[in-house]
């Protein structure tokens, strides 16, 4: 989780971008496994949440997801 929130960053990031960094290949996992779940928690959010296909969607760190990732870094 750490990497995920540590590339979305403050700047956010799209899902290809995230994918490619990560060196993931399949998006259905990548959006099952890490994106979602995040989603669902509040710890980020999408840019266009009334359209998820929106060809520009991007995710960005919501302040529980800052606070988190502040977190687990003091814990590394």
């Amino acid at each position: 989780m750490i990497i995920l929130f540590s590339l979305i960053g403050d700047k956010g990031a799209n899902l290809k971008t995230l994918m490619d960094k990560m060196k993931l290949k399949h998006r259905q996992n990548f959006l099952n496994t890490y994106i979602n779940p995040n989603v669902e928690e509040g710890n980020i959010a999408m840019l266009y949440p009334e359209k998820p296909n929106h060809p520009m969607q991007s995710y960005y760190l919501t302040q529980k997801g800052r606070e988190l990732l502040e977190k687990l870094l003091k814990e590394e």
